[in-house]
């Protein structure tokens, strides 16, 4: 029973003595009762309380850094694959390009990395990995590298037909721009003939007139000069007459 009356007393000093009334109503069962009921509400609230951030930063391990590789870009690499493994490896000396052939954007490299003896074979596009296989048998990362090799030369070559075909509608785009201009001077040119040449056929068909009038006049004159050339003629043989 003293037992009991610490043990109340303790819960008493934690819960502001709520459980003396239960003591004095109901006895020593009920207060046991209560006690145990305390007790759980205890542990709901010990369980509902977080766990502080240091207590949380104390049980993490701490990440082990292999080969000069952050941890983030090992774990891409465990993510990617093949592909993350050898984006990790790219500034590790050594890491060596054995060579690498371009198509377009397209291209395929040959990599060994001394440190395991591994072959890396990738194709890329436009800068970015695109495929990658490792393997440690030479003969069959060079087959690889041909592979892709081709396989960029295929791609390419439809990149390369879309870009001849662009540069031709651009070029074909620029002859037109540049025969409607020839066009537009052409026209230019056509209406300045048409306004002259019935300017030219005008003028013309004035000299025309002006020549009938001309030549009629001439004959006036002509017919009128021979008159009076008779006349004068006609004058002198009668004066001529008078004098004999």
């Amino acid at each position: 029973m003293a037992v009991f009356e610490r043990s109340l007393q303790r819960q008493q000093n934690g819960r502001d003595g709520w459980m003396l009334p239960c003591l004095i109503r109901w006895g020593k069962w009920g207060a046991i009762v209560c006690l145990l009921a305390a007790s759980g509400c205890t542990r709901h609230q010990a369980a509902a309380r977080p766990t502080p951030l240091t207590a949380i930063s104390s049980q993490t391990p701490s990440t082990v850094q292999l080969d000069s590789v952050p941890a983030q870009s090992q774990m891409n690499s465990d993510v990617a694959g093949e592909v993350g493994m050898l984006q990790s490896l790219i500034r590790d000396p050594q890491l060596k390009e054995l060579r690498t052939m371009y198509h377009g954007v397209y291209g395929a490299s040959l990599f060994f990395y001394a440190t395991s003896l591994t072959y890396y074979v990738a194709l890329f596009q436009d800068g970015h990995l695109w495929r990658v296989v490792s393997t440690a048998n030479e003969t069959r990362a060079e087959s690889i590298f041909a592979s892709f090799a081709d396989r960029a030369r295929q791609l390419a070559a439809n990149e390369i037909g879309v870009s001849v075909a662009q540069a031709k509608q651009q070029h074909d785009a620029q002859q037109i721009v540049i025969l409607e201009q020839q066009m537009q001077h052409l026209r230019a040119d056509l209406q300045i003939e048409r306004e002259e040449t019935e300017a030219v056929r005008q003028r013309q068909q004035q000299a025309k007139s002006q020549v009938n009038e001309l030549r009629v006049q001439k004959g006036q004159s002509s017919e009128k000069l021979r008159l009076l050339r008779k006349n004068v003629h006609v004058l002198q043989r009668t004066l001529e007459g008078k004098s004999q």
